[in-house]
């Protein structure tokens, strides 16, 4: 009876998260749905494989999944599962009024962008662009919705695109950029029609059977033909990431179960406030709570420059122990501020894979540049004013 009792709490949990996103989904809700989406693919979707033996040999990076208690497993699965409906329960109303947030640029009238606005936006993105540079697009593409600008939001977004060939290997980083496309999209959507969401659904299915293919380790395309089942495993388990960040998620709740962490770190409170300070300056500079999941657990991935997403409850688990529930609030007041800027609530949107996944310090990251975007608005339109009367 106990043995299956957190299955079954498991699954009811999900089947209430599937009913609420296909709920938003039939309302136009986009922050809702993609916000539950993503919570369902990070929390959920592991499970079910591990329940329906659908996996490989892999949990994490250097676990072999046969060494699975069961049971405790589907205990943290419980646990985690539990923690996010609290979560969803907490942020709810805000997240309405986000969903409020972004229709608005589009039921009224469009807004010119000021002279000010941009010579801020463009100076702030340049002073950042050395710690932050693809928080920094995600604030520029926010923008230019915002003001209905989407063709320059689609350049910006091909901008990324771009860069990401020239400055990354990593098959995650094109995985969030066709994420990326995809929320872009959705903004566009007048609700979720037939013809725009038959358009959305081969959108969809194209930008993910180009990056299966990016993601397979073949020289040769020709060879996608003899693919065995193993290899197509492993790419759904290693290469999307969500299932090595919930493997990972789960073994740090089992290990904390077991034994708490014996150091309290506040990382994730601090990390975000002390970026732009060069580890040169501060040797002992925090490290984001994904180095330090590393370094707690995988010493020899972490001595190798590696990190590893926990989500933002496992973060909450690494920085704040037993009172983890402090890192859970910080996300909340980080979405509760987003609520009162329609950038930043469109920054939030763009980011919402992050939101789930980790790590927290990029919510800061935005924050800190929209908040030196403001401010030099309000000195160069001070000094307009004053201009004018003089």
């Amino acid at each position: 009876m106990f043995e299956i009792l957190p299955i079954v709490i498991f699954l009811i949990i999900l089947l209430v998260f599937v009913v609420e996103g296909f709920n938003s989904f039939l309302k136009g809700n986009y922050f809702r749905f993609w916000f539950i989406l993503f919570g369902i693919l990070y929390f959920s979707v592991r499970p079910l494989m591990i329940f329906f033996e659908f996996y490989h040999a892999f949990r994490p990076l250097d676990l072999d999944i046969s060494d699975i208690n069961k049971k405790s497993y589907y205990i943290n699965v419980m646990y985690i599962h539990v923690i996010f409906g609290f979560f969803y329960l907490l942020v709810s109303k805000k997240i309405s009024i986000l969903d409020m947030q972004i229709r608005k640029p589009f039921l009224g009238e469009k807004r010119e962008i000021k002279k000010a606005e941009f010579i801020s936006l463009l100076v702030s993105v340049c002073v950042l662009w050395f710690w932050v540079p693809y928080i920094s697009f995600i604030l520029v593409m926010a923008f230019f919705v915002v003001y209905h600008k989407k063709i320059l939001s689609w350049l910006v977004f091909i901008l990324v695109a771009v860069s990401f060939l020239y400055v990354s290997d990593n098959r995650r980083d094109f995985i969030s950029l066709f994420l990326l496309m995809i929320l872009m999209f959705s903004i566009y959507m007048d609700k979720f029609k037939l013809k725009k969401l038959l358009f959305f659904t081969v959108l969809v299915g194209i930008s993910f059977s180009i990056y299966f293919v990016i993601s397979m380790r073949n020289d040769s395309l020709t060879e996608l033909a003899n693919i065995d089942q193993n290899l197509i495993v492993q790419v759904i388990e290693i290469e999307t990431d969500f299932s090595i960040v919930n493997d990972d998620l789960n073994y740090l709740v089992d290990q904390v179960v077991k034994e708490p962490l014996e150091h309290i770190n506040f990382n994730m409170m601090i990390k975000g406030l002390v970026f732009f300070i060069p580890r040169d300056l501060w040797a002992n500079k925090p490290e984001t709570s994904t180095r330090e999941f590393a370094k707690l657990y995988s010493k020899s991935f972490y001595e190798n420059g590696g990190s590893k997403p926990v989500t933002f409850i496992g973060e909450s688990l690494i920085s704040f122990g037993p009172v983890f529930f402090i890192g859970l609030f910080l996300v909340y007041l980080v979405i509760s501020f987003c609520t009162h800027s329609l950038i930043m609530s469109f920054a939030l949107f763009l980011m919402i894979p992050s939101i789930i996944r980790g790590p927290f310090e990029y919510y800061f990251f935005v924050i800190i540049c929209y908040m030196a975007y403001r401010f030099l608005y309000n000195i160069i339109d001070l000094a307009s004013s004053l201009n004018k009367r003089l």
